[in-house]
């Protein structure tokens, strides 16, 4: 077997082949010990220190980057015109009200707000902004309108950088509406005054009845006092007859006598039947009086209704309700665009990532 002859200060030899076994576990053990390290420094932190190193490297680079790209998006959002919002809140108006209660509009803010987009009064209020001697009045009109949540009112918006002809352009779009509805508030409000008249007519053939029951009941409370005096002198009369045929039966029995008690007999009965006669007749009176009170009461409950009907029918023709305009045309205080502070923030954001790109670009062509 050869043997290699170690060195002479460690005072003996190893075969060759335990040498080798010796770098085998040697090397083994060193794989082992990576492999170790590798699991308790993983290859994320590591590369994340790396990421932080680049950026710490390329930090002059990135700031000035950012800076740039903020300072840019800063000058040309200063040198864009400004935008200026122009707002106006509209609502249908109450055409009437039905006898549910539940309130009819002139229109619906759906319908109203399709046609704004549609621009079905962009050439109207154009033209009237053109003719009016404005300079230069815009070519197309991009009109917003909002339905503001649980409202039925209209919210109608216009950016432009002209604050003035904003104002001109939402006050003309105002005046539209109005001519637009125009009609239909018109033909509501003759609708109105033709019931109207009507019912002014029925109140004044229920006043000429009730003229007639009152004259009804005058008529037969005078008939009946008139009948009770009557009935009060026969009485009278009648009494006194009785006295006298008394007074002529109590003297002697005459001839005479006798013929004037059959007479005052006679006359009494007449007396009496005339006192039935008035009494029937006061009763009948009695009852024209009671029925011409109830037909005046029936009246006077038809002529109050009627009233209240005329007044009802007045107030829904008065308020018959065009399009209302709830806030005239108005200018925001500021301008709404450019967003001059959203701009640059963007801005840096995107410098931000495009500088890290480029960092990380660099430091790739500088190790390669």
């Amino acid at each position: 077997m050869t043997r290699i002859h170690a060195p002479a200060w460690e005072g003996y030899f190893v075969p060759v082949p335990m040498i080798e076994r010796t770098k085998i576990k040697m090397k083994d053990q060193s794989q082992q010990t990576n492999s170790m390290q590798e699991s308790y420094y993983p290859d994320d932190d590591i590369e994340l220190i790396d990421y932080l190193r680049v950026i710490w490297k390329w930090k002059y680079l990135i700031i000035a980057g950012v800076l740039i790209c903020a300072i840019a998006a800063g000058v040309v959002s200063f040198s864009m015109p400004k935008v200026y919002g122009i707002d106006m809140i509209v609502r249908p108006g109450i055409l009437t009200v039905g006898t549910d209660g539940k309130n009819f509009y002139i229109d619906s803010a759906e319908n109203i707000k399709a046609i704004i987009e549609a621009g079905a009064f962009d050439v109207n209020v154009l033209d009237h902004i053109g003719k009016s001697g404005y300079n230069s009045p815009p070519k197309l009109l991009n009109l917003k309108a909002n339905i503001p949540a649980n409202s039925n009112a209209l919210k109608i918006s216009y950016e432009t950088s002209d604050a003035d002809c904003g104002l001109r352009i939402l006050t003309r779009l105002g005046e539209v509406l109005l001519e637009r509805y125009a009609e239909r508030v018109v033909y509501f409000q003759n609708e109105h005054a033709t019931e109207i008249g009507l019912k002014r007519t029925e109140q004044t053939d229920c006043e000429a009845k009730k003229r007639s029951a009152q004259e009804q009941i005058k008529s037969a409370r005078k008939r009946i006092d008139e009948l009770t005096a009557q009935v009060e002198s026969v009485r009278k009369n009648t009494d006194s007859l009785i006295q006298e045929r008394d007074r002529f039966l109590s003297k002697s029995a005459s001839e005479s006598n006798i013929l004037s008690a059959v007479l005052y007999t006679n006359t009494i009965q007449q007396n009496m039947e005339l006192e039935n006669t008035c009494r029937e007749q006061i009763n009948y009176y009695d009852t024209r009086m009671e029925q011409g009170k109830l037909r005046l009461e029936k009246l006077n409950s038809e002529s109050s209704r009627l009233q209240e009907q005329i007044r009802s029918l007045e107030f829904k023709k008065k308020n018959v309700q065009n399009i209302e305009v709830l806030q005239p045309p108005t200018r925001s205080p500021y301008p709404i665009k450019p967003k001059t502070k959203l701009n640059v923030m963007l801005a840096a954001v995107v410098g931000l990532f495009v500088m890290l790109f480029l960092a990380f670009f660099l430091e790739y062509i500088q190790q390669h």
